[in-house]
Protein backbone atom coordinates (compact mmCIF):
# COMPACT_ATOMS: atom_id res chain seq x y z
CA UNK A 1 0.00 0.00 0.00
CA UNK A 2 1.86 3.08 -1.24
CA UNK A 3 0.67 6.29 -2.82
CA UNK A 4 1.31 6.79 -6.53
CA UNK A 5 2.68 9.84 -8.34
CA UNK A 6 0.68 11.21 -11.26
CA UNK A 7 2.64 9.52 -14.05
CA UNK A 8 3.16 6.30 -12.08
CA UNK A 9 -0.51 6.15 -11.11
CA UNK A 10 -1.55 6.72 -14.71
CA UNK A 11 0.76 3.98 -15.99
CA UNK A 12 -0.40 1.51 -13.32
CA UNK A 13 -4.05 2.32 -13.94
CA UNK A 14 -3.54 2.18 -17.72
CA UNK A 15 -1.84 -1.24 -17.67
CA UNK A 16 -4.41 -2.67 -15.25
CA UNK A 17 -7.40 -1.31 -17.11
CA UNK A 18 -5.94 -2.35 -20.48
CA UNK A 19 -5.60 -5.87 -19.07
CA UNK A 20 -9.21 -5.68 -17.82
CA UNK A 21 -10.42 -4.42 -21.17
CA UNK A 22 -8.49 -7.11 -23.04
CA UNK A 23 -10.26 -9.68 -20.87
CA UNK A 24 -13.52 -7.86 -21.51
CA UNK A 25 -12.86 -7.93 -25.23
CA UNK A 26 -11.62 -11.53 -25.47
CA UNK A 27 -14.39 -13.18 -23.48
CA UNK A 28 -16.99 -12.00 -26.00
CA UNK A 29 -15.44 -14.28 -28.64
CA UNK A 30 -16.72 -17.51 -27.02
CA UNK A 31 -19.69 -15.73 -25.45
CA UNK A 32 -20.95 -14.44 -28.80
CA UNK A 33 -20.66 -17.95 -30.22
CA UNK A 34 -22.73 -19.29 -27.31
CA UNK A 35 -25.58 -16.76 -27.53
CA UNK A 36 -25.51 -15.76 -31.23
CA UNK A 37 -26.65 -12.48 -32.82
CA UNK A 38 -30.13 -12.51 -31.25
CA UNK A 39 -28.62 -13.11 -27.83
CA UNK A 40 -26.06 -10.40 -28.53
CA UNK A 41 -28.81 -7.87 -29.19
CA UNK A 42 -30.60 -8.99 -26.02
CA UNK A 43 -27.43 -8.59 -23.97
CA UNK A 44 -26.96 -5.14 -25.49
CA UNK A 45 -30.47 -4.01 -24.50
CA UNK A 46 -29.93 -5.10 -20.88
CA UNK A 47 -26.55 -3.42 -20.52
CA UNK A 48 -27.64 -0.16 -22.13
CA UNK A 49 -30.53 0.31 -19.72
CA UNK A 50 -28.36 -0.91 -16.82
CA UNK A 51 -25.72 1.69 -17.68
CA UNK A 52 -28.36 4.41 -17.78
CA UNK A 53 -29.69 3.61 -14.30
CA UNK A 54 -26.19 2.99 -12.96
CA UNK A 55 -25.43 6.50 -14.18
CA UNK A 56 -28.45 7.82 -12.30
CA UNK A 57 -27.48 6.04 -9.06
CA UNK A 58 -23.70 6.60 -8.98
CA UNK A 59 -22.35 8.98 -11.58
CA UNK A 60 -20.70 11.96 -10.06
CA UNK A 61 -20.54 10.56 -6.55
CA UNK A 62 -17.35 8.46 -6.93
CA UNK A 63 -15.70 11.54 -8.45
CA UNK A 64 -17.12 13.73 -5.67
CA UNK A 65 -15.86 11.27 -3.03
CA UNK A 66 -12.39 11.25 -4.61
CA UNK A 67 -12.33 15.04 -4.75
CA UNK A 68 -13.60 15.60 -1.18
CA UNK A 69 -11.35 12.91 0.29
CA UNK A 70 -8.38 14.42 -1.53
CA UNK A 71 -9.27 17.91 -0.33
CA UNK A 72 -9.77 16.92 3.34
CA UNK A 73 -6.74 14.63 3.32
CA UNK A 74 -4.57 17.44 1.91
CA UNK A 75 -5.74 19.60 4.83
CA UNK A 76 -5.30 16.69 7.32
CA UNK A 77 -9.00 16.84 8.28
CA UNK A 78 -9.34 13.09 8.89
CA UNK A 79 -12.53 13.21 10.94
CA UNK A 80 -14.32 15.26 8.28
CA UNK A 81 -13.00 12.87 5.65
CA UNK A 82 -14.46 9.81 7.43
CA UNK A 83 -17.77 11.59 7.96
CA UNK A 84 -17.92 12.45 4.25
CA UNK A 85 -17.35 8.80 3.33
CA UNK A 86 -20.21 7.67 5.62
CA UNK A 87 -22.58 10.27 4.19
CA UNK A 88 -21.70 9.24 0.64
CA UNK A 89 -22.72 5.63 1.38
CA UNK A 90 -26.09 6.73 2.74
CA UNK A 91 -26.79 8.88 -0.34
CA UNK A 92 -25.68 6.20 -2.77
CA UNK A 93 -27.73 3.55 -0.95
CA UNK A 94 -30.91 5.57 -1.36
CA UNK A 95 -30.25 6.17 -5.08
CA UNK A 96 -29.34 2.51 -5.66
CA UNK A 97 -32.63 1.24 -4.20
CA UNK A 98 -34.69 3.73 -6.22
CA UNK A 99 -32.86 2.82 -9.47
CA UNK A 100 -33.32 -0.91 -8.81
CA UNK A 101 -37.04 -0.51 -8.10
CA UNK A 102 -37.72 1.52 -11.25
CA UNK A 103 -35.71 -0.81 -13.50
CA UNK A 104 -37.28 -3.96 -12.09
CA UNK A 105 -40.91 -2.76 -11.95
CA UNK A 106 -41.01 -0.99 -15.32
CA UNK A 107 -38.91 -3.49 -17.30
CA UNK A 108 -41.70 -4.17 -19.85
CA UNK A 109 -42.26 -0.48 -20.53
CA UNK A 110 -38.52 -0.02 -21.02
CA UNK A 111 -38.44 -3.00 -23.40
CA UNK A 112 -41.23 -1.46 -25.47
CA UNK A 113 -39.28 1.80 -25.67
CA UNK A 114 -36.44 -0.09 -27.38
CA UNK A 115 -38.31 -2.02 -30.07
CA UNK A 116 -41.79 -0.50 -30.18
CA UNK A 117 -43.89 -2.51 -32.66
CA UNK A 118 -40.92 -4.02 -34.51
CA UNK A 119 -41.26 -7.78 -35.01
CA UNK A 120 -38.98 -10.56 -36.19
CA UNK A 121 -36.33 -10.11 -33.48
CA UNK A 122 -36.36 -10.35 -29.68
CA UNK A 123 -39.73 -10.09 -27.93
CA UNK A 124 -40.71 -7.57 -25.25
CA UNK A 125 -40.95 -10.38 -22.66
CA UNK A 126 -37.36 -11.52 -23.47
CA UNK A 127 -35.98 -8.00 -23.12
CA UNK A 128 -38.02 -7.45 -19.93
CA UNK A 129 -36.56 -10.58 -18.32
CA UNK A 130 -32.91 -9.66 -18.91
CA UNK A 131 -33.53 -6.10 -17.67
CA UNK A 132 -34.99 -7.51 -14.42
CA UNK A 133 -31.95 -9.74 -13.94
CA UNK A 134 -29.39 -7.00 -14.50
CA UNK A 135 -31.30 -4.65 -12.17
CA UNK A 136 -30.05 -6.55 -9.09
CA UNK A 137 -26.50 -5.38 -9.84
CA UNK A 138 -27.72 -1.85 -9.12
CA UNK A 139 -27.85 -2.82 -5.42
CA UNK A 140 -24.10 -3.61 -5.31
CA UNK A 141 -22.07 -1.74 -7.93
CA UNK A 142 -22.90 1.79 -6.67
CA UNK A 143 -21.32 1.03 -3.25
CA UNK A 144 -18.27 -0.44 -5.00
CA UNK A 145 -17.76 2.76 -7.01
CA UNK A 146 -17.88 4.89 -3.86
CA UNK A 147 -15.24 2.72 -2.19
CA UNK A 148 -12.97 3.10 -5.23
CA UNK A 149 -13.43 6.86 -5.13
CA UNK A 150 -12.35 6.87 -1.48
CA UNK A 151 -9.10 5.03 -2.30
CA UNK A 152 -8.37 7.13 -5.38
CA UNK A 153 -8.78 10.29 -3.31
CA UNK A 154 -5.87 9.05 -1.18
CA UNK A 155 -3.79 8.46 -4.37
CA UNK A 156 -3.96 4.69 -3.79
CA UNK A 157 -4.47 3.61 -7.40
CA UNK A 158 -3.19 0.02 -7.21
CA UNK A 159 -5.85 -1.52 -4.92
CA UNK A 160 -8.60 0.20 -6.89
CA UNK A 161 -7.39 -1.24 -10.19
CA UNK A 162 -6.73 -4.66 -8.60
CA UNK A 163 -10.36 -4.78 -7.49
CA UNK A 164 -11.44 -4.17 -11.07
CA UNK A 165 -9.33 -7.11 -12.22
CA UNK A 166 -10.91 -9.42 -9.63
CA UNK A 167 -14.38 -8.16 -10.48
CA UNK A 168 -13.81 -8.75 -14.19
CA UNK A 169 -12.39 -12.27 -13.72
CA UNK A 170 -15.36 -13.40 -11.63
CA UNK A 171 -17.85 -11.77 -13.98
CA UNK A 172 -16.33 -13.38 -17.07
CA UNK A 173 -16.25 -16.80 -15.40
CA UNK A 174 -19.99 -16.59 -14.64
CA UNK A 175 -20.81 -15.15 -18.07
CA UNK A 176 -19.07 -17.94 -19.98
CA UNK A 177 -19.66 -20.94 -17.73
CA UNK A 178 -23.18 -19.91 -16.76
CA UNK A 179 -24.42 -19.21 -20.30
CA UNK A 180 -22.76 -22.36 -21.69
CA UNK A 181 -24.27 -24.62 -19.04
CA UNK A 182 -27.71 -23.04 -19.38
CA UNK A 183 -27.87 -23.27 -23.19
CA UNK A 184 -25.73 -26.26 -24.13
CA UNK A 185 -25.98 -28.54 -21.09
CA UNK A 186 -29.38 -27.77 -19.58
CA UNK A 187 -30.92 -26.99 -23.01
CA UNK A 188 -32.48 -23.73 -21.86
CA UNK A 189 -33.35 -20.86 -24.19
CA UNK A 190 -30.94 -18.18 -25.41
CA UNK A 191 -32.84 -15.70 -23.24
CA UNK A 192 -32.18 -17.81 -20.13
CA UNK A 193 -28.50 -18.11 -21.03
CA UNK A 194 -28.18 -14.34 -21.38
CA UNK A 195 -30.03 -13.85 -18.08
CA UNK A 196 -27.61 -16.19 -16.27
CA UNK A 197 -24.64 -14.39 -17.84
CA UNK A 198 -25.92 -11.04 -16.57
CA UNK A 199 -25.66 -12.20 -12.92
CA UNK A 200 -21.87 -12.05 -13.33
CA UNK A 201 -21.91 -8.30 -12.62
CA UNK A 202 -23.60 -8.88 -9.27
CA UNK A 203 -21.20 -11.52 -7.96
CA UNK A 204 -18.06 -9.86 -9.36
CA UNK A 205 -19.05 -6.60 -7.67
CA UNK A 206 -19.65 -8.32 -4.32
CA UNK A 207 -16.17 -9.86 -4.23
CA UNK A 208 -14.45 -6.62 -5.28
CA UNK A 209 -16.28 -4.63 -2.60
CA UNK A 210 -15.18 -7.03 0.15
CA UNK A 211 -11.56 -6.82 -1.07
CA UNK A 212 -11.53 -3.00 -1.05
CA UNK A 213 -12.96 -2.69 2.45
CA UNK A 214 -10.03 -4.74 3.72
CA UNK A 215 -7.66 -2.26 2.06
CA UNK A 216 -9.44 0.71 3.65
CA UNK A 217 -8.68 -0.74 7.10
CA UNK A 218 -4.97 -0.66 6.20
CA UNK A 219 -5.20 3.01 5.16
CA UNK A 220 -6.91 4.07 8.38
CA UNK A 221 -4.29 2.24 10.44
CA UNK A 222 -1.50 4.21 8.67
CA UNK A 223 -2.98 7.66 9.32
CA UNK A 224 -1.03 9.83 11.77
CA UNK A 225 -3.79 11.09 14.05
CA UNK A 226 -1.37 13.32 15.96
CA UNK A 227 -1.09 15.75 13.02
CA UNK A 228 -4.84 15.90 12.43
CA UNK A 229 -6.45 19.31 12.00
CA UNK A 230 -9.73 19.03 13.92
CA UNK A 231 -12.34 21.23 12.30
CA UNK A 232 -16.03 20.54 12.85
CA UNK A 233 -17.98 20.49 9.61
CA UNK A 234 -21.75 20.12 9.64
CA UNK A 235 -23.35 17.22 7.81
CA UNK A 236 -25.42 19.71 5.83
CA UNK A 237 -22.27 21.36 4.50
CA UNK A 238 -20.74 18.03 3.45
CA UNK A 239 -23.94 17.01 1.66
CA UNK A 240 -24.01 20.32 -0.20
CA UNK A 241 -20.39 19.83 -1.21
CA UNK A 242 -21.15 16.32 -2.47
CA UNK A 243 -23.96 17.43 -4.72
CA UNK A 244 -22.05 20.48 -5.94
CA UNK A 245 -19.08 18.29 -6.93
CA UNK A 246 -21.24 15.44 -8.24
CA UNK A 247 -23.68 17.47 -10.36
CA UNK A 248 -21.41 18.06 -13.40
CA UNK A 249 -20.51 14.36 -13.65
CA UNK A 250 -24.15 13.34 -13.20
CA UNK A 251 -25.08 15.79 -15.93
CA UNK A 252 -22.39 14.48 -18.32
CA UNK A 253 -23.11 10.81 -17.82
CA UNK A 254 -26.88 11.09 -17.69
CA UNK A 255 -27.00 13.14 -20.87
CA UNK A 256 -24.49 10.80 -22.54
CA UNK A 257 -26.46 7.69 -21.52
CA UNK A 258 -29.71 9.23 -22.75
CA UNK A 259 -27.90 10.07 -25.97
CA UNK A 260 -26.58 6.48 -26.31
CA UNK A 261 -30.09 5.07 -26.01
CA UNK A 262 -31.56 7.75 -28.30
CA UNK A 263 -28.74 7.14 -30.77
CA UNK A 264 -29.47 3.40 -30.71
CA UNK A 265 -33.16 4.11 -31.38
CA UNK A 266 -32.31 6.60 -34.18
CA UNK A 267 -29.98 4.10 -35.83
CA UNK A 268 -32.60 1.34 -35.51
CA UNK A 269 -35.29 3.48 -37.10
CA UNK A 270 -32.94 5.14 -39.60
CA UNK A 271 -31.51 1.81 -40.79
CA UNK A 272 -35.02 0.41 -41.16
CA UNK A 273 -36.05 3.48 -43.19
CA UNK A 274 -33.02 3.03 -45.46
CA UNK A 275 -34.12 -0.51 -46.34
CA UNK A 276 -32.39 -2.71 -43.76
CA UNK A 277 -34.48 -5.48 -42.18
CA UNK A 278 -35.41 -5.41 -38.48
CA UNK A 279 -32.78 -8.06 -37.72
CA UNK A 280 -30.10 -6.15 -39.67
CA UNK A 281 -31.04 -2.88 -37.95
CA UNK A 282 -30.85 -4.54 -34.52
CA UNK A 283 -27.44 -6.00 -35.40
CA UNK A 284 -26.10 -2.64 -36.60
CA UNK A 285 -27.37 -0.83 -33.50
CA UNK A 286 -25.93 -3.49 -31.15
CA UNK A 287 -22.53 -3.36 -32.90
CA UNK A 288 -22.36 0.42 -32.42
CA UNK A 289 -23.62 0.41 -28.82
CA UNK A 290 -22.09 -2.82 -27.44
CA UNK A 291 -20.05 -5.20 -29.58
CA UNK A 292 -17.90 -2.70 -31.44
CA UNK A 293 -17.42 -0.82 -28.17
CA UNK A 294 -16.05 -3.98 -26.52
CA UNK A 295 -13.27 -4.20 -29.11
CA UNK A 296 -12.54 -0.49 -28.54
CA UNK A 297 -12.34 -1.06 -24.77
CA UNK A 298 -8.54 -1.24 -24.86
CA UNK A 299 -8.43 2.27 -26.31
CA UNK A 300 -11.09 3.69 -24.00
CA UNK A 301 -9.12 2.23 -21.06
CA UNK A 302 -6.59 5.05 -21.47
CA UNK A 303 -9.20 7.70 -20.81
CA UNK A 304 -10.51 5.75 -17.82
CA UNK A 305 -7.03 5.34 -16.35
CA UNK A 306 -6.17 9.02 -16.65
CA UNK A 307 -9.56 10.08 -15.25
CA UNK A 308 -9.10 7.78 -12.24
CA UNK A 309 -5.71 9.26 -11.45
CA UNK A 310 -6.02 12.93 -12.36
CA UNK A 311 -8.54 14.12 -9.74
CA UNK A 312 -6.35 14.18 -6.58
CA UNK A 313 -3.44 15.74 -8.48
CA UNK A 314 -5.55 18.48 -10.09
CA UNK A 315 -7.29 19.12 -6.75
CA UNK A 316 -3.86 19.48 -5.13
CA UNK A 317 -2.83 22.21 -7.61
CA UNK A 318 -6.22 23.90 -7.24
CA UNK A 319 -6.15 23.90 -3.42
CA UNK A 320 -2.61 25.35 -3.51
CA UNK A 321 -3.68 27.87 -6.20
CA UNK A 322 -0.71 26.78 -8.28
CA UNK A 323 -1.75 27.78 -11.82
CA UNK A 324 1.60 26.74 -13.29
CA UNK A 325 1.26 23.20 -11.91
CA UNK A 326 -2.36 23.10 -13.09
CA UNK A 327 -1.30 24.01 -16.65
CA UNK A 328 1.48 21.41 -16.54
CA UNK A 329 -0.97 18.71 -15.39
CA UNK A 330 -3.48 19.64 -18.10
CA UNK A 331 -0.86 19.43 -20.85
CA UNK A 332 0.34 16.14 -19.38
CA UNK A 333 -3.21 14.74 -19.33
CA UNK A 334 -3.84 15.68 -22.97
CA UNK A 335 -0.46 14.33 -24.07
CA UNK A 336 -0.77 11.03 -22.19
CA UNK A 337 -4.21 10.48 -23.64
CA UNK A 338 -3.21 10.94 -27.25
CA UNK A 339 0.26 9.30 -27.31
CA UNK A 340 -1.22 5.99 -26.12
CA UNK A 341 -4.75 5.94 -27.56
CA UNK A 342 -4.01 7.17 -31.11
CA UNK A 343 -1.44 4.46 -32.05
CA UNK A 344 -3.74 1.84 -30.51
CA UNK A 345 -6.59 3.12 -32.66
CA UNK A 346 -4.44 3.04 -35.79
CA UNK A 347 -3.43 -0.55 -35.02
CA UNK A 348 -7.06 -1.62 -34.58
CA UNK A 349 -7.99 0.19 -37.79
CA UNK A 350 -5.47 -1.82 -39.84
CA UNK A 351 -6.63 -5.05 -38.20
CA UNK A 352 -10.37 -4.29 -38.16
CA UNK A 353 -11.39 -7.16 -40.47
CA UNK A 354 -9.44 -9.99 -38.81
CA UNK A 355 -10.17 -8.64 -35.31
CA UNK A 356 -13.92 -8.46 -35.84
CA UNK A 357 -13.96 -11.85 -37.56
CA UNK A 358 -11.95 -13.38 -34.71
CA UNK A 359 -14.38 -11.99 -32.13
CA UNK A 360 -17.74 -12.49 -33.78
CA UNK A 361 -17.25 -14.30 -37.09
CA UNK A 362 -17.95 -12.95 -40.56
CA UNK A 363 -20.03 -9.77 -40.56
CA UNK A 364 -21.21 -7.48 -43.32
CA UNK A 365 -21.33 -4.49 -40.96
CA UNK A 366 -18.90 -5.03 -38.07
CA UNK A 367 -15.51 -4.21 -39.66
CA UNK A 368 -16.97 -1.19 -41.48
CA UNK A 369 -18.36 0.25 -38.26
CA UNK A 370 -15.21 -0.58 -36.27
CA UNK A 371 -12.88 1.23 -38.71
CA UNK A 372 -14.33 4.62 -37.82
CA UNK A 373 -15.44 3.85 -34.27
CA UNK A 374 -11.84 3.54 -33.01
CA UNK A 375 -11.13 7.19 -33.83
CA UNK A 376 -14.39 8.24 -32.18
CA UNK A 377 -12.99 6.64 -29.00
CA UNK A 378 -9.71 8.61 -29.26
CA UNK A 379 -11.57 11.92 -29.27
CA UNK A 380 -13.92 10.60 -26.60
CA UNK A 381 -10.90 9.88 -24.37
CA UNK A 382 -9.61 13.42 -24.71
CA UNK A 383 -13.04 14.89 -24.03
CA UNK A 384 -13.55 12.65 -21.00
CA UNK A 385 -10.25 13.48 -19.30
CA UNK A 386 -10.73 17.17 -20.04
CA UNK A 387 -14.10 17.15 -18.29
CA UNK A 388 -12.51 15.39 -15.30
CA UNK A 389 -9.88 18.13 -15.13
CA UNK A 390 -12.55 20.83 -15.33
CA UNK A 391 -14.46 19.14 -12.53
CA UNK A 392 -11.34 19.00 -10.34
CA UNK A 393 -10.83 22.77 -10.61
CA UNK A 394 -14.54 23.67 -10.27
CA UNK A 395 -15.01 24.77 -13.88
CA UNK A 396 -18.55 23.38 -14.07
CA UNK A 397 -19.73 25.94 -16.61
CA UNK A 398 -17.26 24.66 -19.20
CA UNK A 399 -18.44 21.09 -18.54
CA UNK A 400 -22.06 22.02 -19.21
CA UNK A 401 -21.19 23.88 -22.40
CA UNK A 402 -19.00 21.00 -23.61
CA UNK A 403 -21.57 18.29 -22.93
CA UNK A 404 -24.67 20.07 -24.23
CA UNK A 405 -22.87 21.21 -27.37
CA UNK A 406 -21.48 17.75 -28.24
CA UNK A 407 -24.76 15.89 -27.55
CA UNK A 408 -27.02 18.38 -29.36
CA UNK A 409 -24.73 18.56 -32.42
CA UNK A 410 -24.52 14.77 -32.45
CA UNK A 411 -28.27 14.21 -32.33
CA UNK A 412 -28.96 16.91 -34.92
CA UNK A 413 -26.42 15.50 -37.41
CA UNK A 414 -27.05 11.77 -36.86
CA UNK A 415 -29.87 11.02 -39.31
CA UNK A 416 -29.02 13.73 -41.89
CA UNK A 417 -25.46 12.39 -42.22
CA UNK A 418 -26.75 8.80 -42.47
CA UNK A 419 -29.02 9.83 -45.33
CA UNK A 420 -26.24 11.91 -46.93
CA UNK A 421 -23.78 9.00 -46.85
CA UNK A 422 -26.44 6.72 -48.31
CA UNK A 423 -27.13 9.27 -51.09
CA UNK A 424 -23.39 9.42 -51.89
CA UNK A 425 -23.27 5.62 -52.17
CA UNK A 426 -21.30 5.20 -48.94
CA UNK A 427 -22.09 2.99 -45.96
CA UNK A 428 -24.84 5.05 -44.23
CA UNK A 429 -23.83 4.07 -40.68
CA UNK A 430 -20.56 5.96 -41.20
CA UNK A 431 -22.73 9.05 -41.07
CA UNK A 432 -23.61 8.36 -37.42
CA UNK A 433 -19.92 7.89 -36.50
CA UNK A 434 -18.91 11.00 -38.45
CA UNK A 435 -21.55 12.95 -36.53
CA UNK A 436 -19.90 11.91 -33.25
CA UNK A 437 -16.41 12.77 -34.50
CA UNK A 438 -17.40 16.27 -35.62
CA UNK A 439 -19.44 17.14 -32.53
CA UNK A 440 -16.79 15.87 -30.08
CA UNK A 441 -13.97 17.72 -31.85
CA UNK A 442 -15.91 21.01 -31.80
CA UNK A 443 -16.70 20.57 -28.09
CA UNK A 444 -13.02 19.88 -27.24
CA UNK A 445 -11.76 22.95 -29.13
CA UNK A 446 -14.31 25.27 -27.52
CA UNK A 447 -13.55 23.86 -24.04
CA UNK A 448 -9.81 24.46 -24.45
CA UNK A 449 -10.42 28.01 -25.66
CA UNK A 450 -12.65 28.79 -22.66
CA UNK A 451 -10.07 27.40 -20.21
CA UNK A 452 -7.28 29.36 -21.89
CA UNK A 453 -9.24 32.58 -21.42
CA UNK A 454 -9.92 31.77 -17.76
CA UNK A 455 -6.39 30.76 -16.64
CA UNK A 456 -4.21 31.90 -19.57
CA UNK A 457 -3.05 28.30 -20.07
CA UNK A 458 -0.51 27.69 -22.81
CA UNK A 459 -1.01 24.43 -24.75
CA UNK A 460 2.41 24.59 -26.36
CA UNK A 461 3.58 21.36 -24.66
CA UNK A 462 0.55 19.50 -26.03
CA UNK A 463 1.14 20.85 -29.54
CA UNK A 464 4.80 19.83 -29.29
CA UNK A 465 3.66 16.33 -28.34
CA UNK A 466 1.47 16.14 -31.45
CA UNK A 467 4.38 17.29 -33.65
CA UNK A 468 6.74 14.71 -32.13
CA UNK A 469 4.13 11.97 -32.65
CA UNK A 470 4.11 12.40 -36.43
CA UNK A 471 7.41 10.60 -37.08
CA UNK A 472 6.75 7.58 -34.77
CA UNK A 473 3.23 7.20 -36.22
CA UNK A 474 4.49 7.26 -39.83
CA UNK A 475 7.33 4.82 -39.02
CA UNK A 476 4.79 2.50 -37.40
CA UNK A 477 2.28 2.69 -40.25
CA UNK A 478 4.70 1.91 -43.12
CA UNK A 479 5.54 -1.69 -42.12
CA UNK A 480 1.89 -2.30 -41.15
CA UNK A 481 0.75 -1.31 -44.65
CA UNK A 482 3.40 -3.54 -46.21
CA UNK A 483 2.45 -6.46 -43.98
CA UNK A 484 -1.27 -5.98 -44.76
CA UNK A 485 -0.40 -6.15 -48.45
CA UNK A 486 1.69 -9.32 -48.10
CA UNK A 487 -0.46 -11.31 -45.65
CA UNK A 488 -4.04 -12.29 -46.48
CA UNK A 489 -5.96 -12.85 -43.25
CA UNK A 490 -8.96 -14.33 -45.09
CA UNK A 491 -6.90 -17.31 -46.35
CA UNK A 492 -5.85 -18.56 -42.89
CA UNK A 493 -7.67 -19.88 -39.83
CA UNK A 494 -8.49 -17.76 -36.78
CA UNK A 495 -5.86 -19.36 -34.53
CA UNK A 496 -3.01 -18.56 -36.91
CA UNK A 497 -4.44 -15.09 -37.53
CA UNK A 498 -4.55 -14.47 -33.77
CA UNK A 499 -0.83 -15.16 -33.33
CA UNK A 500 -0.02 -13.16 -36.47
CA UNK A 501 -1.98 -10.22 -35.06
CA UNK A 502 -0.05 -10.46 -31.77
CA UNK A 503 3.24 -10.30 -33.69
CA UNK A 504 1.87 -7.53 -35.90
CA UNK A 505 0.90 -5.50 -32.82
CA UNK A 506 4.24 -6.05 -31.08
CA UNK A 507 6.18 -4.92 -34.15
CA UNK A 508 4.05 -1.80 -34.52
CA UNK A 509 4.26 -0.93 -30.81
CA UNK A 510 8.02 -1.54 -30.70
CA UNK A 511 8.65 0.75 -33.65
CA UNK A 512 6.40 3.46 -32.23
CA UNK A 513 7.94 3.49 -28.75
CA UNK A 514 11.53 3.11 -30.02
CA UNK A 515 11.20 6.08 -32.39
CA UNK A 516 9.26 7.97 -29.70
CA UNK A 517 12.09 7.39 -27.23
CA UNK A 518 14.75 8.46 -29.71
CA UNK A 519 13.01 11.70 -30.77
CA UNK A 520 12.23 12.71 -27.18
CA UNK A 521 8.46 12.13 -27.28
CA UNK A 522 8.37 9.80 -24.28
CA UNK A 523 10.77 11.96 -22.27
CA UNK A 524 8.64 15.04 -22.85
CA UNK A 525 5.39 13.37 -21.75
CA UNK A 526 6.52 10.95 -19.03
CA UNK A 527 9.45 12.95 -17.70
CA UNK A 528 13.15 12.13 -17.79
CA UNK A 529 13.23 10.77 -14.23
CA UNK A 530 10.43 8.29 -14.83
CA UNK A 531 12.05 7.10 -18.08
CA UNK A 532 15.32 6.52 -16.20
CA UNK A 533 13.46 4.66 -13.46
CA UNK A 534 11.92 2.32 -16.05
CA UNK A 535 15.24 1.78 -17.81
CA UNK A 536 16.98 1.00 -14.52
CA UNK A 537 14.47 -1.79 -13.88
CA UNK A 538 15.29 -3.48 -17.19
CA UNK A 539 17.85 -6.29 -17.11
CA UNK A 540 21.30 -5.01 -18.02
CA UNK A 541 23.72 -6.85 -20.26
CA UNK A 542 26.78 -8.21 -18.55
CA UNK A 543 30.06 -6.81 -19.79
CA UNK A 544 32.38 -9.34 -21.44
CA UNK A 545 35.99 -9.12 -20.35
Amino acid sequence: MKKNSFVEGTIIASLSIIFIKILGALYVIPFYKIIGEDGGSLYSYAYNIYNLFLTISITGFPVAVSKIISEYNEKKMYQAKDEAYKISKVIIGFLAIISFAITFIFSEEIAYLFIGNLTGGNSISDISLVIKVISFSLLIIPFLSITRGYLQGHKYITPSTNSQIYEQLIRIFIVLVGSYLAINVMNKSITTGVAVALTGSLFGGLFADIYLHRKIKVIKAKEKKNDEVKVFIETKEIVKKFFFYALPSIFISLLSSIYDITDQILILRGSSYLGYSTLQSETIASIISTWGVKICMIISAIGSAISINVIPHMVESFVKKDTKLMAHRLNQVLSLSIIISLPLAIGVYFLRYPIYTLFYGESAFGPKILGLAVFVVVLGNINSVLNTCFLSINQNKIIYINTILSVVLNLVMDLPLMFLFNYLGLFPIWGASTSTLISTFIAIVISLILLKRKYHIDYQDFFQTIKKMICPIIMMIIPLIIFNFLYDFTSHNNLLNFFVMIGYSLVGASIYFFVGYKNGLLKQVLGENYIKEILNKLPKRKEVN
